[in-house]
């Protein structure tokens, strides 16, 4: 068929309009896809956001959760200390039967356990740990260690199946060598007294004697007829009696220390022990002599313990000294015993036979001493003793000052201070 001019025309005009449709169509098109395409970028850079973002979240919030876990585990562990610290004060053999090794569970599942060493004979030590979703990947565990002070020292002064007696101008207050040096300024009223006896005159407070603290009779025993307190005398705490009667069974004489021999110093004599157990017969330091103590030293001393006249037990910072004695400890004649302020670094254990002390003529001793079958005691002549003394009799007279070192009993607290977190 022949095309005619006018028919060539016609197509061009539709080619033409045609074209210029297309051109619209695929700008329409293009502006549709780069709206698209950045829509699909937007969604991209926020999905990336937001992954990135969840790892922090998620952070944050295990973060919040293993911290009030950790929070919760020492909770736990301080509850346990409460649970067993009274109990370890009352009666620690007994305490370490029921309690060592054991585990207590709450009813949501959470748990605190209890380990004791009563092998210390001034401390028990009690760790407790408790513990939060144990076995889960939440688990989590805080582990308090409590030092504990034996009853042994929870009195100033203590007496067994004999009286206690404080007579003419002498006084018995407190301090806490935690804390600082005793002092006129820092003296405190915890000077607690006590006894096991029962009956007329278990305690007497003569001669214008203070007593800066409590006194307490033994057992079943009545304070208004069991103690005796003098006109001009004074006790500034309470009276009562105890709930039951404390244990007085003495230490033990360790084995060890080699073969005992005599030691003696005088005339100005010095000598170091530098740590380690020694065994001795008797033990003299006298006319100036001066013992020096250097680490940790244990003394087992068969016969009798005696300085007197300038002679000297210095301990020093870092070292401590426990002393066995058997038979007899005196101290006179401004002698000086362990002047560090700190009675707790030197401690004394009177053995089954061990019968006699006597610190007497301005005597200056910092010590616990725990002598439960010690009946011959005298504490006399402007002496000055720091520190805690249980014996089976007790006579305190003669212008003596007394300052109990609350830190060896804890008094007028519950005891048992943490010492160590895990």
């Amino acid at each position: 068929m022949t095309r005619t001019h006018n028919d060539c025309a016609v197509s061009r005009a539709k080619i033409r309009k045609y074209g210029a449709h297309l051109d619209k169509t695929m700008s329409c098109s293009n502006q549709k896809g780069s709206v698209l395409i950045g829509l699909i970028i937007t969604m991209t850079i926020i999905a990336v956001m937001g992954a990135a973002l969840v790892p922090f979240t998620t952070t944050a919030t295990f973060s919040e959760l293993f911290t009030n876990h950790q929070q919760r585990a020492y909770y736990l562990a301080e509850s346990g200390g409460r649970y067993a610290i009274p109990q370890i004060q009352s009666d620690s053999v007994q305490a370490t039967t029921d309690l060592h090794g054991k585990t207590f569970t709450l009813s949501n599942g959470d748990k605190f356990v209890l380990s004791i060493d009563n092998t210390d004979p001034v401390f028990v030590y009690l760790t407790s740990e408790g513990i939060v979703h144990e076995g889960d990947w939440l688990e989590a565990r805080g582990k308090i260690t409590y030092k504990i002070s034996r009853t042994y020292f929870s009195y100033g002064a203590f007496s067994g199946s004999q009286s206690l007696k404080l007579e003419k101008d002498t006084y018995i207050d407190s301090y806490d060598s935690r804390v600082g040096p005793w002092s006129e300024a820092t003296r405190k009223q915890n000077g607690h007294i006590g006894t096991n006896k029962t009956g007329d005159n278990s305690i007497e407070v003569k001669g214008h004697a203070i007593v800066y603290g409590d006194a307490t009779v033994g057992a079943g025993g009545d304070p208004v007829t069991d103690i005796k307190v003098d006109a001009g005398a004074q006790i500034t705490g309470s009276t009562g009696a105890l709930p039951a009667a404390r244990d007085m069974t003495p230490q033990a004489m360790p084995t060890g220390g080699g073969t005992p021999y005599d030691f003696k110093l005088d005339h100005s004599d010095t000598h170091t022990f530098t740590g380690g157990a020694y065994r001795l017969n008797k033990l003299e330091i006298r006319d100036n002599g001066i013992l020096t103590i250097s680490g940790h030293v244990t003394l087992y001393v068969e016969d009798r313990i005696q300085i007197d006249n300038w002679g000297i037990i210095n301990i020093q910072p870092g070292g401590s000294l426990t002393i066995y004695a058997a038979k007899e400890l005196i101290v006179k004649k401004d002698a000086k015993i362990n002047e560090t302020q700190d009675p707790e670094k030197l401690i004394i254990y009177g053995t089954a036979s061990f019968n006699k002390i006597e610190l007497v003529e301005r005597a200056l001793v910092h010590a616990a001493i725990y002598a439960p079958n010690a009946a011959d005691i005298k504490i006399l002549n402007d002496t000055e003793f720091f520190g805690s003394f249980i014996a089976d009799k007790v006579e305190i007279k003669d212008n003596v000052k007394f300052h109990y070192d609350e830190a060896l009993g804890c008094a007028g607290g519950v005891g048992g201070s943490p010492i160590q977190y895990f």
